[in-house]
């Protein structure tokens, strides 16, 4: 059977064209290399060198076993290149699922980091409801997802991000001024609320909220995603909770948005992935995400939960209960 040694050495010796110096090249003895391309034809079944006193040429089997020799040798220098380079997360592929309103801000900065870092991965990114990414986490179609807190992720490794204010959105009205309200002040009121199977983090994080201020949401409707959440809003069906960055990000016509009066409630977000996964390229895109969160902790414009303008937002008009 041929070895790859013997590929290696032949080439040598058709390239020196003398045994010699093909030994000195290879750091071997010349009997030893002449015994292994002797052994290297018999594998072949043909004589690849000319031989007189010395080495005088290759014979036609021998040019063409050299052309092959030679392919051969660097597709195995270039596999043993592609697998070193992919042990360190400098090759392959990386799949990145993620719920809009969590990354805004964030993942636009991580994929730029790690684009110019890693230009020979191939990413993908996906955008889906929280109860979609877990699947994908799941079925192996997705490598890391970023979204707001899971209920259940026993069998997933999940790293919180960051914590922003919940802020209330309620439908734009002309008369009196509402003032800051506290949560506790809206337990008679009728939330529309994000679905537990497109957004179970944000719906789990405003129904721990309300009970913590001692009631649980009535609930007019339920929908998803959070801009179908605020056009019913805008449509006078109902009260919401939502993230202070969908504030931003997100403004809707005929939505009003008021900041709550402490203790404010929160909403967590953070990235998921499954512990089984090994590669180089997703832990290297965690410690970019990582680096990225402690380098702008704090600073405008990049975390959601610093979003809060100076001055604070319009109050929205509201008529008295039990009028017109």
């Amino acid at each position: 059977m041929v070895e790859l040694r013997h590929l290696r050495y032949y080439v040598a010796v058709a390239e020196e064209l003398h045994f010699g110096r093909a030994a000195d090249r290879l750091r071997m003895a010349q009997s030893p290399l002449s015994h292994q391309i002797r052994q290297l034809e018999r594998d072949v079944g043909a004589e690849l060198i000319n031989r007189g006193h010395h080495v005088v040429g290759l014979t036609d089997a021998g040019e063409a076993f050299l052309e092959a020799a030679r392919k051969i040798l660097a597709d195995v220098d270039e596999a043993v290149h592609l697998a070193r380079r992919a042990s360190r997360g400098e090759v392959g592929t990386l799949a990145v699922g993620y719920v809009s309103e969590v990354t805004a801000d964030l993942l636009p900065l991580t994929l730029r980091t790690f684009t110019e870092q890693h230009r020979d991965v191939e990413l993908s990114v996906r955008e889906g409801t929280t109860g979609q990414l877990l699947d994908g986490l799941r079925d192996r179609t997705i490598d890391i997802a970023f979204m707001r807190s899971p209920r259940v992720v026993e069998d997933l490794d999940y790293e919180q991000l960051v914590e922003e204010a919940l802020t209330l959105a309620l439908p734009a009205y002309a008369d009196k001024p509402w003032p800051h309200p506290r949560l506790a002040d809206l337990a008679e009121e009728h939330f529309v609320l994000p679905t537990y199977a497109a957004a179970q983090g944000l719906r789990r994080d405003i129904e721990m909220a309300c009970r913590n201020a001692g009631f649980n949401p009535k609930a007019t409707r339920e929908t998803s995603p959070l801009t179908a959440v605020l056009l019913l809003v805008a449509a006078g069906v109902g009260a919401a909770l939502v993230p202070t960055s969908v504030t931003y990000s997100y403004p809707v016509p005929g939505v009003n948005f008021v900041r709550l009066s402490e203790p404010t409630p929160v909403t967590a977000a953070g990235m998921a992935w499954r512990p089984s996964n090994t590669s180089a390229i997703l832990h290297g895109f965690l410690e970019i995400t990582r680096d990225l969160a402690r380098t702008y902790e704090g600073k405008v414009d990049v975390w959601p939960e610093r979003h809060i303008l100076e001055r604070p937002p319009r109050l929205p008009n509201r008529p008295e209960r039990g009028a017109g």
